[in-house]
């Protein structure tokens, strides 16, 4: 810096020689290192001082010297800018990667809406939350009835599709999406956070909203209805009891069905 202020003020004197040879030292030790900011003003000074002394030569050189300077240093500037740029791009890649991943892990492929494991993982902060809060929490299993028989007659793509639609029925009956869950195979939860007997009623509407679908649609022919089972949480439950409870329940719903025509 002391370099740089002495060959200005130099320079600014018209004491050229001075100028030169304080420039050419600094140069000689900074130049090559690039020891400081000002090692490309020291090149432009330098051509300052030919110009003055009428050297056209000499300046253009230096003059060369500093647009080499800035433009690999400008080009480096650019470079790290688009590597930036490219980094950010990976990075926001590797995001929507990791998030559909973690979408894909909790996700039933076939109707979309949460699957055992992120039904499990809802269902232990949901029952810990009610427990905390107070709040009722009804759980409640939907079974497809006879969907084997939907499967053997209409074929497995029509039987596909029920299961589609069943699945998407209770995603527009429940405000949350992550309430509801494919169990397994042909069996879907919901859980409210409504007492019993108002879980009942939305249990007797959605029941409703899958019988009256019109399945024709899907396969002439078809009709589709669930049976359900539901178990409000107390206050020694926990998610396994919970689920057990509501398992018991459906089985007994199933029990009481009437037995299915022979043939």
């Amino acid at each position: 810096l002391l370099h740089h202020v002495e060959a200005a003020t130099l320079l600014a004197q018209q004491r050229y020689d001075q100028a030169r040879t304080v420039l050419s030292e600094y140069w000689a030790e900074a130049g090559p290192r690039s020891l400081s900011p000002w090692v490309e003003d020291a090149a432009l000074l330098l051509s300052r001082v030919a110009e003055a002394c009428g050297d056209h030569r000499t300046a253009l050189r230096w003059h060369r010297e500093l647009h080499e300077r800035y433009g690999r240093a400008q080009y480096q500037a650019w470079l790290a800018r688009a590597t930036t740029a490219r980094l950010q791009i990976d990075q926001e890649a590797l995001q929507r990667r990791a998030r559909q991943l973690e979408y894909d892990a909790l996700s039933d492929p076939l109707t979309g809406v949460p699957n055992r494991r992120a039904f499990d993982a809802n269902l232990l902060r949901l029952v810990a939350a009610a427990h905390s809060t107070a709040k009722p929490l009804t759980l409640v299993i939907f079974d497809v009835d006879r969907f084997k028989r939907v499967n053997d007659t209409h074929g497995h793509p029509a039987g596909d599709e029920v299961l589609r639609r069943v699945a998407r029925i209770l995603r527009e009956q429940s405000r949350d999406v992550g309430r509801c869950a494919r169990y397994g195979g042909d069996e879907f939860t919901l859980c409210l956070s409504v007492e019993s007997t108002d879980a009942a009623i939305a249990v007797s509407r959605i029941s409703r909203s899958i019988a009256e679908h019109p399945w024709a649609s899907v396969a002439p022919g078809l009709a589709v209805s669930v049976s359900t089972g539901v178990a409000e949480l107390r206050p020694a439950d926990d998610a396994v009891s919970l689920l057990w409870t509501a398992d018991q329940s459906l089985l007994a719903a199933k029990r009481s069905r009437a037995p299915e025509p022979f043939g």
